[in-house]
């Protein structure tokens, strides 16, 4: 699986869809407290290969690798 980041304001794994199809869906995998974008990146294998999938990472740092939303 190669994972590669899109510039948005928050950093993020991105895996395109296997489509050429510019209208395909896109999912957005959000991880809990206490978690990191790294967490539920490993799920995007189990969306259908039409699907982009972008995990995003919360901005607010708690401890080593480990972020909360708010």
């Amino acid at each position: 699986m190669i994972k590669k980041e899109l510039n948005l304001p928050l950093k993020n794994l991105f895996k395109p869809s296997e489509s050429e199809n510019k209208n395909n869906p896109t999912v957005f995998l959000l991880h809990g407290f206490g978690s990191n974008m790294q967490d539920l990146y490993g799920l995007s294998q189990f969306f259908d290969k039409r699907w982009n999938c972008i995990s995003l990472q919360a901005s607010i740092p708690i401890q080593f690798n480990s972020w909360a939303w708010a």
